[in-house]
């Protein structure tokens, strides 16, 4: 019993969020499962009308089906094309309920049209996230952050 007073049974919450802009060309796609989800069906296109309409056997835009655990998408594309807008589905599949599949909600994003060289904005204080950590700075720090080689 489920004291949540909205109990989805469709895919929701997607990152990139619907209609988002200036979305990084290696993105990887996420959402939240519905409730009653064993697996996921994945759709991804450069139409939306296509996606919308897409079935299993929609070569090139069915992307094939995922365990319940699996959550996202890496579009075997990547890196996309820069300032494109790609749209994106995924429907719930339970044999067990007669009321699935649950179809999805065609989503959709907006590649940048630039490259992060480097995220700035991603350094913190933390000890492995600060910026002098990464970059060689000259003022005597010798020990590279974590995952990183000088």
């Amino acid at each position: 019993v489920s004291l949540a007073p909205f109990a989805p049974v469709k895919a929701f919450g997607p990152i990139p969020a619907n209609l988002a802009t200036d979305v990084s060309d290696t993105v990887t796609l996420r959402w939240s499962a519905g409730q009653k989800a064993a697996t996921h069906n994945v759709y991804f296109g450069t139409d939306a009308t296509a996606v919308a309409n897409a079935t299993t056997a929609s070569t090139g835009i069915y992307r094939g089906q995922q365990n319940l655990a699996a959550v996202s998408y890496a579009p075997t594309e990547a890196p996309l094309q820069w300032n494109k807008t790609y749209y994106w589905r995924i429907d719930e599949v339970n044999p067990a309920e007669p009321d699935g599949p649950w179809k999805g909600i065609v989503w959709s994003f907006t590649t940048a049209n630039y490259i992060v060289v480097d995220d700035f904005e991603s350094y913190t204080d933390n000890v492995g996230s600060r910026i002098f950590q990464t970059w060689k700075d000259g003022w005597g720090y010798n020990e590279p952050a974590p995952g990183y080689a000088w």
